[in-house]
């Protein structure tokens, strides 16, 4: 595997480094003092001095708070969070790794605070650190029945339609996250997350979860103990057909196989279907895996996605498309103004409104001198 080789050297070095300070570059003004106030705010919000293009001061205020043995793990790891972050968007890899290093090093097992506003580049410099040290160190975590990763829906059309599937399938897998994610008791493993799993273990497709190797593996690294995932094909001019498999990691055996069909003109349509896939297939497997009894989660799933606007549905789930291949691309700029185009349509959706933030930020950051 590419992970394997490209950590030979690092499994032969310390991984607690130097000290931060070794690589960290001074902060420019850093002698002139910074005051109480501002070190208070920063610890109170870190990356909200990422957001402000306040490098300095967060490095400054970083510097002193990180000085403290005493600082406790919670405010530790978003200041060196947000460390990262900056320095990732400077091009400054060096001190990026070094801030992600030492948190590393005391917690092999660490995950990124509030992923949503981290930007890819970012998650892709962490997740490949961290996933080197657990290969490594041969570290075994146990899958968590209660968390769930949410893999692709793969367009498998042999014919275009009147819009681009693409786009669909990767807005369809966004909305149905954010319906999975208002579920009480679960917890969802990062999408973007996965895309650097993806290539850490040689997944070239979702569905090569059903071998049991590759299956310990996902679950191992990522902690999930099912893995959900889909294709999706155009039956004729307008009647799509989605297969949804939801694979148990530890032993790879599918706990669900659903398909459904229904034919896509307008919003009203999709939000059917998306009840059909989600309120009526999924609701009882994860009701079972989590244990739960009392609460409906078919009959909350349905109303949640029957309040959507029917009328500007469809639109909203391709533009929600759009964002997310413009990141997987790697183009920044039209992934930000796409995501800022969803959170105009859907002011609900929180995670585009970040997105959109977050990217800016970074994208401001690296057009800087």
């Amino acid at each position: 595997m590419r992970t394997a080789r490209r950590i030979a050297g690092l499994a032969a070095a310390p991984l607690l480094l130097a000290g931060l300070g070794a690589v960290l570059p001074p902060s420019p003004g850093a002698q002139d003092g910074i005051s109480d106030e501002l070190v208070e705010a920063f610890r109170a919000n870190p990356m909200e001095f990422f957001f402000e293009q306040q490098p300095f001061l967060a490095i400054q205020a970083a510097e002193i708070l990180l000085r403290d043995e005493a600082l406790p793990a919670g405010p530790r790891a978003e200041i060196l969070t947000t460390l990262g972050t900056i320095y990732v968007a400077q091009s400054n890899d060096a001190a990026a790794r070094a801030a992600f290093m030492e948190w590393l090093a005391e917690d092999p097992d660490a995950e990124l605070w509030n992923p949503v506003i981290i930007p890819m580049p970012v998650k892709q410099l962490f997740y490949s650190l961290r996933d080197s040290i657990s290969i490594a160190r041969n570290l075994k975590r146990s899958a968590v029945p209660k968390t769930l990763a949410v893999g692709n829906i793969e367009n498998n059309s042999v014919f275009a339609g009147e819009f681009d599937l693409d786009r669909f399938a990767r807005g369809l897998v966004h909305l149905i996250t954010a319906d999975l994610s208002s579920i009480p008791g679960l917890t969802l493993v990062d999408r973007q997350r996965l895309d650097v799993l993806r290539d850490e273990i040689g997944l070239n497709k979702d569905a090569d979860i059903l071998d049991p190797e590759t299956a310990v593996a996902f679950g191992n690294l990522t902690g999930a103990g099912s893995f959900i995932f889909g294709s999706l094909m155009l039956v004729d001019e307008h009647k799509i057909r989605i297969d949804l498999r939801l694979v148990e990691t530890e032993t790879s055996d599918v706990l669900l196989a659903e398909s459904q069909e229904g034919t896509i003109k307008k919003g009203s349509d999709l939000v059917k279907l998306e009840q059909k896939l989600v309120a009526e297939n999924l609701a009882g497997k994860i009701q079972e895996m989590l244990e739960t009894e009392g609460a409906n989660l078919k009959r909350s799933l349905k109303d949640a996605i029957q309040d959507r606007d029917e009328t500007d549905y469809l639109e909203l789930v391709l533009a929600t498309g759009r964002a997310v291949l413009a990141e997987e691309e790697g183009d920044m700029e039209a992934a930000a103004a796409a995501w800022s185009e969803v959170a105009g349509m859907d002011p609900s959706d929180t995670t585009a409104r970040d997105r959109s933030r977050a990217l800016s930020a970074f994208m401001t950051y690296a057009t800087k001198e």
